[in-house]
């Protein structure tokens, strides 16, 4: 927030804080993509938030590069390489090039 309000009397002028930009990006990652990156496997496990329709982004993950699509119905993935990720626990083939699509359950 202090890179778009000068909340701090002057010092928005003189740039942004990348690191506050980063890990603000990184909390939407983690907390409503659920994105996991701590194991050998990336995990997925969104919880979006209702007022949010959907949260696109690309990543990489051991030299794999990822573009992700999220809605409250539906998961697409894309991968520049052949890899298995964990969607809701369950271990999902991205095949490379491919958008593999994976219905949301209970939605």
């Amino acid at each position: 927030s202090s890179d778009f309000n000068d909340i701090q009397g002057g010092t928005t002028g003189e740039g942004i804080h990348a690191g506050v930009m980063a890990g603000t990006i990184m909390i939407a990652l983690t907390t409503y993509a659920g994105i996991q990156m701590k194991k050998e496997m990336l995990e997925v496990t969104p919880q979006l938030p209702e007022h949010w329709e959907k949260i696109y982004f690309q990543m990489g993950f051991k030299g794999i590069h990822y573009t992700f699509a999220l809605d409250h119905h539906r998961i697409s993935v894309k991968a520049d390489k052949d890899v298995k990720i964990k969607i809701f626990d369950k271990d999902v083939k991205i095949n490379a090039g491919e958008i593999t699509r994976v219905i949301i359950a209970n939605k």
